[in-house]
Parts: structure tokens; C-alpha cells; sequence
């Protein structure tokens, strides 16, 4: 059975209205960031219920009004960025904005799993709310898609210089 579990995370990790900044550090970084602490729900749920292989996406806005950014794997347990002032864990993005619309993949008000029509910081999808299901197997498929594609495109690479393989 399926273990990983899917987050909504917001690019406003210093709740400072700087989402731009961080939706492109995290692009470029290949990292997720949350500006909480150890002992704050947001600082908890990142540091120990999001696991290595959970798939997040970041997104921002509230009730219908939803933009989806980018999407993926964490790979890593939780760092601080000490510079930066916040945790972080890395990344491996497998969608992105075009992804979700070509695939109709869209959260609205009935995604938030009554934890309110207007989200915090992280929130979980849930398998048991026909909504959020809806959501994670559009996101499993093009997730299948995305890594068969990847094995297909190392095969032929492969072959490309390892001819005798044929």
C-alpha cells in the first residue's frame, strides 16, 4: 500500500507577502521552506509528519482562487537555512505550473479537508475526502508518467553509447 502522503504548502514562508522571492528560491534550490519553529504546529508538521518521499505542492490563495506552483518528492529530512532564518528540506520537483492545468489538477474550497475554506501554512490532502483523492491520483498519474519517461530517456542514452548492449 501506498504510504506517502500529500501536502499543500505556501510560498509565504515569512508570512512577509514575499511569496515571488521564495517561489523562486525554492524553483531554483529545489527546496520546500517553512518559516516556523520546533513547537509550532506548521514547524512541527514540516520537521516530523512530512516524510522523505511525501509529495508537496506549492500553492497559494483560498477558496477557489488556488495557484498551484510547483510540485514533488522531498528527499531529505528538515535543514535551517541560517541565513535565510528558516527550515527548509530538498526537493525533487516533478510538476509544474503547466502540469497541473494540462492535467486539470486544481484545489477549491472542498480540498481543505475542513481544516477551513481558507488554509494555513501546510496542509494535508486526505485519501478518505473524494476531492483530495481526486487530486493525488491526477498528481500518481502524472507522476507514473513523469519517471517512466525518465527511465525510457536513460535507456536510450544508454544505448546511444553502449551499442553492443543491442
Amino acid at each position: 500500500m501506498n504510504k506517502r502522503r500529500y501536502w499543500v504548502i505556501s510560498p509565504n514562508v515569512q508570512n512577509d507577502g514575499n511569496s515571488k522571492y521564495w517561489l523562486e528560491k525554492s524553483e531554483k534550490e529545489k527546496k520546500v521552506f517553512v518559516g516556523y519553529d520546533e513547537g509550532t504546529k506548521h514547524g512541527d508538521t514540516f520537521e516530523h509528519t512530512i516524510q522523505i518521499e511525501d509529495f508537496v505542492i506549492i500553492a497559494q490563495g483560498a477558496r477557489n482562487d488556488r495557484k498551484l506552483f510547483i510540485g514533488g518528492l522531498i528527499k531529505e529530512d528538515r535543514f535551517y537555512d541560517e541565513q535565510e532564518e528558516v527550515f527548509y528540506r530538498r526537493t525533487e520537483f516533478l510538476l509544474d505550473e503547466y502540469d497541473f492545468e494540462l492535467n486539470e489538477i486544481e484545489l477549491n474550497s472542498k480540498n481543505a479537508y475542513g481544516d477551513s475554506s481558507n488554509p494555513g501554512t501546510i496542509y494535508e490532502l486526505k485519501k478518505s475526502n473524494e476531492f483530495d483523492k481526486l487530486v493525488i491520483d491526477k498528481i500518481n498519474t502524472v507522476i507514473k508518467l513523469k519517471l517512466d519517461m525518465r527511465t525510457i530517456k536513460e535507456r536510450i542514452e544508454l544505448l546511444k553509447y553502449k551499442k553492443q548492449i543491442i
